[in-house]
């Protein structure tokens, strides 16, 4: 979270949102009653408009919401801040519903009638945190898992289910499991911009996989670890293996989690989502729609804006 301005004696600041973390803190500090300021999109309808019937223009205004809720969605990594008009265009009735679905680089003001102490330590803990997602993976021949780590615990990605030969059966299957979590590794590693890999597997199947990664860059960043099976309960396992301990410390990432510190939720996303359209056999959590960054009227207004500014 970069901190663009405060002022605590008249309860404003202004801040650039840079990350996931960034929304969690935020979910925490935005209540009810606060003033939320952005820009946002939103139909408006001019008297000339109702009069032809004809259909509401949407535009870019700069409004200010009195916060009634807000919600983290956490399946599509947005922060969703409902409430009523208090300042905007003279087209935007005042107390008229909004909401403003915040995301990375959304920029926004927040007025408070008053800082507590600990709201200002929070802010500033976020606005000085400079952390570095880490990828876990734990796989076998043909069952995979991807979990991202970061500040506030992992989060589950994806599940991946591969069709492998089976022991004793006269089918013949080639394979393509391996280079299937290849490209999603590589997608995730991209996406997050991840300062580290931990492959984990029972026996030797993280020393297989990586036999099969061509890319010198991404086997770089790839720290093997060895968790007792695979499933959503190993991550728990890996949280607790010096591999991650050494990579949370060293020179692979500056995340400080405590171990065993979870913040599991299910969703897919990116290159995965195509992997589970070609591959029935995948499984993983809800689609990730990112580039939701404004609602309309109602609370279930469908608005598309990529950055909120103030």
């Amino acid at each position: 979270m970069k901190l663009l301005a405060q002022d605590f004696r008249h309860g404003t600041i202004k801040i650039k949102i840079e990350n996931l973390d960034d929304l969690w803190a935020l979910s925490q500090l935005i209540e009810s009653g606060d003033l939320v300021s952005g820009r946002t999109l939103r139909k408006i309808k001019s008297e000339q408009d109702l009069q032809r019937k004809s259909a509401a223009i949407r535009k870019a205004v700069t409004l200010s919401l009195k916060v009634e809720k807000v919600e983290f969605q956490k399946y599509s990594d947005t922060l969703k801040v409902l409430g009523t008009v208090e300042e905007g265009p003279e087209d935007v009735p005042k107390g008229s519903h909004h909401s403003f679905s915040l995301e990375e680089n959304s920029v926004i003001k927040i007025a408070k009638g008053e800082w507590l102490d600990f709201q200002i330590k929070k802010l500033k803990e976020a606005a000085s945190s400079k952390t570095s997602p880490i990828l876990l993976l734990v796989h076998d021949r043909e069952h995979a898992l991807f979990a991202l780590l970061r500040g506030q615990g992992y989060e589950v990605l994806a599940e991946m289910h591969g069709n492998v030969q089976k022991k004793g059966s006269p089918e013949q299957v080639k394979s393509t499991f391996y280079s299937d979590i290849i490209k999603v590794m590589k997608a995730y590693a991209e996406k997050y911009s991840v300062s580290a890999i931990i492959a984990a597997s029972p026996a030797f199947w993280k020393e297989e996989l990586i036999k099969e990664i061509s890319d010198e860059k991404l086997s770089s960043t790839i720290v093997q670890a060895t968790v007792s099976h695979v499933g959503k309960q190993a991550f728990d396992e890996l949280m607790n293996r010096n591999e991650l301990r050494e990579a949370l410390r060293g020179g692979k990432g500056n995340l400080r989690v405590s171990a065993g510190k979870s913040c599991c939720r299910s969703r897919g996303s990116g290159y995965f989502a195509h992997y589970r359209q070609a591959h029935p056999a995948a499984k993983a959590g809800r689609h990730f729609s990112g580039g939701r960054a404004c609602d309309e009227n109602s609370w279930e207004g469908q608005g598309r804006n990529r950055n909120s500014q103030f």
